[in-house]
């Protein structure tokens, strides 16, 4: 027997794609990360630079979650690496949420 799984939530969706209205949300320092995702080559130049343009921190975040659709795998484990880097508490923090939350919910 297979066991269940939340119908709301597929089992291939990263943690990104997951958390993305929590990380816009909560991403306080934007510019460390681009630099991260710049370095580890997850954006381009020119995707560095729109994301930098954005006003706010909010917006900085949308703009750069407007890239992911092209994201490999990989890159989405490269993004979620960066963010460990830059906001730990705000990972442990989802991480703890998302474990306590039931199957049967």
């Amino acid at each position: 027997m297979m066991p269940a799984v939340q119908k709301d939530i597929p089992a291939s969706l990263h943690f990104i794609d997951q958390h993305r209205e929590q990380l816009v949300a909560r991403v306080t320092s934007v510019d460390p990360l681009l630099d991260n995702l710049l370095q580890c080559l997850v954006l381009s130049e020119e995707e560095y630079e729109a994301v930098r343009a954005e006003v706010t921190n909010q917006d900085k975040m949308r703009k750069l979650f407007s890239f992911s659709r092209s994201w490999s795998r990989a890159c989405k484990d490269q993004v979620y690496r960066a963010l460990k880097e830059t906001h730990p508490y705000l990972i442990m923090d989802l991480l703890e949420k998302s474990s306590s939350v039931s199957v049967g919910s």
